[in-house]
């Protein structure tokens, strides 16, 4: 029960860790995308989303996410669209514990079973 309860609180502690990322935040899609070819053009398959928002640590020249993907020499061909975002090292922003009670009910419920499993096991008698 001990290691089980250990192995959620290290779950949750190593979200705070991978929070960080470096790219170009598109903010009216939550996504910082990362794949950086030339000129301040980012690719489009390449993102992070998996927070409720993201706050800037240096945010400061303006980059564009190519629609499509940039050509082999890293820039976005003229007919593509262009969505425009700011470049820079960005925190996620965890979402409200109430998003990850699916989570929890599910880690209580297998500690539980397990633990009850365990205690349930027929005893044994020596002849």
């Amino acid at each position: 029960m001990k290691k089980g309860f250990s192995l959620l609180c290290c779950l949750f502690f190593s979200i705070n860790l991978m929070a960080q990322t470096t790219g170009c935040l598109v903010p009216s899609q939550n996504k910082v995308y990362t794949d950086e070819g030339n000129s301040n053009y980012y690719d489009d398959d390449t993102f992070t989303t998996n927070a409720c928002g993201w706050t800037p640590n240096t945010s400061g020249t303006t980059c564009d996410v190519c629609v499509g993907g940039l050509n082999p020499g890293g820039n976005c061909p003229g007919n593509r669209v262009k969505i425009p975002g700011f470049e820079g090292s960005f925190t996620m922003v965890l979402c409200p514990l109430d998003d990850y009670i699916p989570l929890l009910l599910l880690a209580i419920s297998i500690l539980g079973f397990s633990y009850l499993r365990r205690k349930n096991k027929p005893i044994s008698v020596i002849r």
